[in-house]
């Protein structure tokens, strides 16, 4: 039976609809009504398109630009089909234009049958709405949004390039380190960037995005990280969904408040970008648990292997940067993403390690080279697996607690339904790691204690830098018992004293510890300081030395110098995701430091990333051609 007509709503509703702000049983009548009315359906497919910032164009190509025989959606050719997915499926596609304009795209196309599904809608709309106000280089974009013929669609950018799963599927022992070490932090900067995104108000959006993995992570044959699929991620000060007790997101990768049903924000982000910089490192999960029940158990309980045994040589301070992302108090892990990103960019410096993007570009290439295996399916790139039939007629989300004891089902846009396939043995309790909390400081002039890096502390009798172990009972190389080293009464701690213009946050040996100006309270010995402003793009490391019961006065005051930018025809130019103008510029002044820009022809549609490296008192020149 037909549903009977209604009166359609204002257009204040529909726009809230757009814009996914209803919710409940408001929701559930409007969509049905959506169902009777094709100009109240059309209004919210336009107003929807409007939020991703491309003008109202054509639905439909022009005869000359339609290729004979391929399927159109809107102003899309759609050549080939990637992958399908529960509540969507994804196309590589071709937009057309005049005199032979041709761009490469990726459109996900929402499944017809979920057209009326008002939940399934909304989460459609949702990542239209959230995945557009995001700009940069490290984010797959969101290029146009639409409606064609009752169902919705998304169009995105085309990243020529590899999964990190499909990076992984070649290096069943992990990444180099620093290789490992560059895209987590390349990541984390993508993920800073949505947590702290802004909507068109002024105020923070707060995105967390719910579903870090290595299949939603892309490696470019550019070199770059590319964050994909939005599909469930979520906007902190949005309404809260009314049914609760449901979770969303891959079990393996889940923060243990997230698959608890609770409140999330960066952190959780944070903790399973943890679990990925795990998987790159030694080539297995962190979660290998063969039955659901045993993987909620373990994601629950935080029960991470110990990196350190799985991979011994991981340097000390890429396994305490792992092992502070996973904390289970939310509390002690990183701030933010950017600290984690930070953190792992500090040891590539200090060490050398290189992982340039050159590097990884030749890895992104030979990945791609590489006959698929079955695996996990992305939605912004073009190397995929085959597509999945038999998801059955109608995707589900469990509840937590049902999770126990069924498969969970991924409900984001593009999602597929997971099996959780044979891992290695289940994790012994020998194996799991239990940080060590970390202090938090106080605001205004802190009082920090810190220890030297080269300090030796004695924990449970496990030496930092422990002595030699004696040898066993009967000689041979069997495991010993490590003797603590004999520990001498503490010196009185000195006193670092950090001012800085303009005021700069700083960190006293990775650990965050307030805005200059600051005293902090330290142990005799050399300390790693580290001045930061993550919106400027300031850092300035050294090392200072502390001497008992005396002060340290160190003062940065970091000098500026300027870009200026040529590009053919021109470009807009975005600077930290936002634009600073169009070419031709003056030059632009920024501190002294490695600034990343966007240049982007609208016209064109090209875009080109550059890193600059700005000397004080100097100009470095930015030369694209986006013709």
């Amino acid at each position: 039976m037909s549903a009977e007509p209604t009166p359609c709503p204002d257009d204040e509703t529909l726009a809230a609809l757009a814009e996914g702000r209803l919710e409940g049983a408001e929701m559930e009548r409007l969509q049905l009504h959506l169902d009777t009315c094709d100009r109240c359906q059309a209004l919210v497919g336009h107003l929807a398109r409007g939020l991703v910032g491309s003008e109202p164009g054509p639905t439909e190509l022009t005869g000359a630009a339609r290729p004979e025989g391929a399927e159109v959606l809107g102003r899309y050719v759609l050549e080939r089909k990637l992958a399908r997915g529960g509540m969507a499926e994804v196309f590589l596609a071709s937009q057309l234009g005049p005199q032979g304009y041709r761009r490469t795209c990726v459109v996900k196309r929402m499944l017809p049958h979920l057209a009326d599904e008002a939940a399934y809608v909304k989460m459609f709309l949702n990542e239209a709405r959230l995945a557009s106000q995001l700009s940069h280089p490290n984010i797959a974009q969101v290029l146009d949004f639409g409606q064609e013929a009752g169902t919705y669609y998304l169009a995105m950018e085309h990243v020529s390039g590899v999964t990190l799963r499909r990076l992984l599927d070649g290096e069943p022992h992990g990444l180099e380190i620093a290789v490992a070490a560059r895209l987590i932090a390349q990541t984390a900067r993508a993920l800073h960037a949505a947590h702290t995104a802004v909507g068109a108000d002024g105020a923070r959006l707060n995105i967390v995005h719910r579903d870090v993995s290595p299949s939603n992570l892309m490696l470019s044959e550019q070199g770059l990280v590319k964050v994909i699929d939005f599909g469930i991620a979520k906007a902190v000060q949005a309404p809260t969904d009314t049914r609760t007790g449901y979770v969303k997101g891959k079990l393996g990768y889940m923060s243990p408040e997230q698959i608890r049903g609770e409140a999330v924000d960066a952190r959780s982000d944070v903790y399973s970008l943890g679990l990925v910089l795990y998987e790159l490192l030694t080539g297995r999960r962190a979660f290998p648990q063969a039955t659901e029940f045993d993987l909620v158990t373990a994601v629950g309980a935080a029960a991470v292997p110990d990196l350190g045994r799985a991979r011994p040589e991981v340097p000390a301070a890429v396994r305490r940067a792992f092992e502070r992302c996973v904390a289970k108090d939310p509390a002690q892990r990183f701030a933010d993403a950017a600290s984690l990103a930070e953190a792992l960019e500090r040891w590539l410096e200090a060490n050398g390690e290189g992982a340039s993007p050159s590097e990884l570009a030749a890895l992104a290439r030979a990945a791609a080279s590489r006959p698929e295996t079955p695996g996990d399916t992305l939605t912004g790139g073009q190397t995929t697996t085959p597509e999945r039939r038999g998801a059955g007629p109608e995707p589900r989300r469990w509840p937590a607690v049902a999770a126990l004891g069924a498969v969970l089902v991924v409900a984001g846009a593009g999602a597929l339904w997971w099996t959780w396939g044979q891992g290695p043995a289940a994790v012994t309790p020998a194996e799991v790691v239990r940080p060590t909390p970390l202090p938090v400081a106080d605001a205004g002039v802190a009082q920090v204690a810190a220890a030297p890096p080269d300090a030796a502390v004695v924990v449970a009798a496990v030496v930092d830098d422990p002595a030699p172990a004696e040898p066993a009972p009967g000689g041979g190389s069997g495991t010993g018992t490590v003797r603590p080293r004999e520990v001498k009464p503490a010196r009185p701690p000195g006193t670092l004293a950090l001012t800085s213009t303009p005021t700069l946050w700083v960190r006293l040996d990775g650990a965050v510890a307030g805005r200059t100006p600051l005293e902090l309270k330290a142990a005799p010995g050399t300390h790693e300081v580290v001045f930061f402003d993550t919106e400027q793009e300031l850092r300035h490391a050294l090392a200072l030395k502390v001497e008992s019961g005396q002060v340290r006065r160190e003062r940065w005051t970091p000098r500026k110098g300027a870009v200026v930018f040529h590009a053919l025809p021109y470009a807009e130019v975005r600077w930290r995701g936002t634009l600073v103008g169009v070419t031709p510029l003056k030059p632009l002044e920024v501190f002294e430091g490695v600034h990343t820009f966007e240049l982007r022809n609208p016209e064109t549609q090209r875009t080109e990333t550059r890193q600059v490296t700005v000397e004080p008192d100097a100009t470095a020149v930015v030369k694209v051609d986006l013709r």
